[in-house]
Protein backbone atom coordinates (compact mmCIF):
# COMPACT_ATOMS: atom_id res chain seq x y z
CA UNK A 1 0.00 0.00 0.00
CA UNK A 2 1.67 3.59 -0.96
CA UNK A 3 2.50 5.79 1.75
CA UNK A 4 1.55 9.56 1.35
CA UNK A 5 3.37 12.06 3.65
CA UNK A 6 3.34 16.10 3.14
CA UNK A 7 6.58 17.25 2.90
CA UNK A 8 6.58 20.69 3.23
CA UNK A 9 3.48 22.40 4.07
CA UNK A 10 1.54 25.16 1.85
CA UNK A 11 1.39 28.68 2.93
CA UNK A 12 -0.41 31.51 1.31
CA UNK A 13 -0.49 34.00 3.83
CA UNK A 14 -0.57 37.67 3.40
CA UNK A 15 2.67 39.54 4.38
CA UNK A 16 1.44 43.32 4.17
CA UNK A 17 -1.27 45.29 2.37
CA UNK A 18 -0.56 43.98 -1.05
CA UNK A 19 1.76 41.25 -0.78
CA UNK A 20 1.07 37.47 -0.80
CA UNK A 21 3.69 35.13 0.59
CA UNK A 22 2.75 31.38 -1.65
CA UNK A 23 3.91 28.03 -1.46
CA UNK A 24 2.36 24.75 -2.22
CA UNK A 25 1.86 21.72 -0.57
CA UNK A 26 4.39 19.33 -1.23
CA UNK A 27 3.40 15.53 -1.34
CA UNK A 28 6.13 12.34 -1.04
CA UNK A 29 4.11 8.87 -2.10
CA UNK A 30 6.31 5.62 -1.79
CA UNK A 31 4.50 3.27 -3.90
CA UNK A 32 6.73 0.52 -6.34
CA UNK A 33 8.22 4.22 -7.35
CA UNK A 34 8.89 7.64 -5.06
CA UNK A 35 6.35 10.34 -6.26
CA UNK A 36 6.67 13.92 -6.02
CA UNK A 37 3.14 15.90 -5.78
CA UNK A 38 3.42 19.38 -6.39
CA UNK A 39 7.32 20.26 -6.10
CA UNK A 40 6.54 23.74 -5.17
CA UNK A 41 8.20 27.18 -5.60
CA UNK A 42 12.31 28.51 -5.03
CA UNK A 43 11.50 29.47 -1.45
CA UNK A 44 10.28 26.32 -0.36
CA UNK A 45 13.49 24.04 -2.39
CA UNK A 46 15.45 24.06 0.78
CA UNK A 47 13.09 22.92 2.90
CA UNK A 48 12.01 20.37 0.06
CA UNK A 49 15.98 19.20 -0.44
CA UNK A 50 15.83 18.53 3.50
CA UNK A 51 13.00 17.09 3.75
CA UNK A 52 13.76 14.52 1.24
CA UNK A 53 16.83 14.13 2.81
CA UNK A 54 15.57 13.26 6.46
CA UNK A 55 13.42 10.51 4.20
CA UNK A 56 16.51 9.36 3.13
CA UNK A 57 16.29 10.10 -0.34
CA UNK A 58 17.63 12.31 -2.98
CA UNK A 59 16.10 13.89 -5.63
CA UNK A 60 17.59 11.04 -8.11
CA UNK A 61 15.59 8.49 -5.96
CA UNK A 62 12.04 10.13 -7.38
CA UNK A 63 10.99 8.64 -10.26
CA UNK A 64 7.57 10.59 -10.78
CA UNK A 65 6.29 14.55 -10.58
CA UNK A 66 2.82 14.77 -10.63
CA UNK A 67 1.81 18.47 -11.28
CA UNK A 68 -1.43 19.41 -10.04
CA UNK A 69 -1.90 22.35 -12.08
CA UNK A 70 0.70 24.89 -13.79
CA UNK A 71 0.58 27.84 -11.17
CA UNK A 72 3.99 28.94 -10.41
CA UNK A 73 4.32 28.05 -6.41
CA UNK A 74 3.53 24.05 -7.43
CA UNK A 75 5.87 23.63 -10.95
CA UNK A 76 9.11 25.96 -10.01
CA UNK A 77 10.86 23.23 -8.23
CA UNK A 78 10.60 20.54 -11.08
CA UNK A 79 13.75 21.34 -12.24
CA UNK A 80 15.29 19.49 -9.15
CA UNK A 81 14.20 16.00 -11.04
CA UNK A 82 15.98 16.42 -14.10
CA UNK A 83 15.44 12.32 -14.26
CA UNK A 84 11.68 11.77 -13.03
CA UNK A 85 8.97 12.10 -15.27
CA UNK A 86 6.59 14.83 -15.02
CA UNK A 87 3.45 14.32 -15.47
CA UNK A 88 0.40 17.21 -15.85
CA UNK A 89 -3.07 17.67 -17.60
CA UNK A 90 -2.84 19.57 -21.27
CA UNK A 91 -5.71 21.51 -20.91
CA UNK A 92 -7.09 22.53 -24.42
CA UNK A 93 -6.08 19.38 -26.61
CA UNK A 94 -7.72 16.41 -27.26
CA UNK A 95 -5.87 14.17 -24.96
CA UNK A 96 -5.77 14.35 -21.10
CA UNK A 97 -2.19 14.42 -20.18
CA UNK A 98 0.95 14.18 -21.24
CA UNK A 99 4.45 13.42 -18.76
CA UNK A 100 7.97 14.74 -19.64
CA UNK A 101 11.34 13.80 -19.64
CA UNK A 102 13.23 17.31 -18.84
CA UNK A 103 16.53 15.65 -18.57
CA UNK A 104 15.80 14.48 -22.96
CA UNK A 105 12.97 17.39 -23.81
CA UNK A 106 10.93 14.91 -24.63
CA UNK A 107 7.42 14.86 -24.41
CA UNK A 108 4.88 12.00 -24.22
CA UNK A 109 1.01 11.91 -24.89
CA UNK A 110 -0.60 10.27 -21.41
CA UNK A 111 -3.92 9.62 -20.42
CA UNK A 112 -3.88 10.41 -16.45
CA UNK A 113 -6.82 9.01 -16.06
CA UNK A 114 -6.65 5.62 -17.76
CA UNK A 115 -3.17 4.92 -17.59
CA UNK A 116 -0.64 3.47 -15.01
CA UNK A 117 1.91 5.83 -12.91
CA UNK A 118 2.70 3.07 -10.31
CA UNK A 119 0.59 0.34 -8.35
CA UNK A 120 -2.08 1.43 -6.33
CA UNK A 121 -1.91 5.66 -7.49
CA UNK A 122 -4.95 6.69 -9.70
CA UNK A 123 -5.43 10.07 -11.07
CA UNK A 124 -8.48 11.78 -9.94
CA UNK A 125 -9.76 14.96 -11.70
CA UNK A 126 -11.27 17.33 -8.75
CA UNK A 127 -12.42 20.90 -8.81
CA UNK A 128 -9.42 23.39 -7.76
CA UNK A 129 -8.84 27.16 -8.43
CA UNK A 130 -7.55 26.75 -12.02
CA UNK A 131 -8.92 24.60 -14.99
CA UNK A 132 -5.17 23.15 -16.18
Amino acid sequence: MPEVKVLVAGVHKMIGEDKLTVGANITLIRSNINIIVDPGSFVNKDKLLLALKNEGLTPNDIQAVILTHSHIDHTTNTFLFPQAKIYWRFIGSNYPGQFQKIDQGEVYRFDLFKEKIADDIQIIETLGHSID
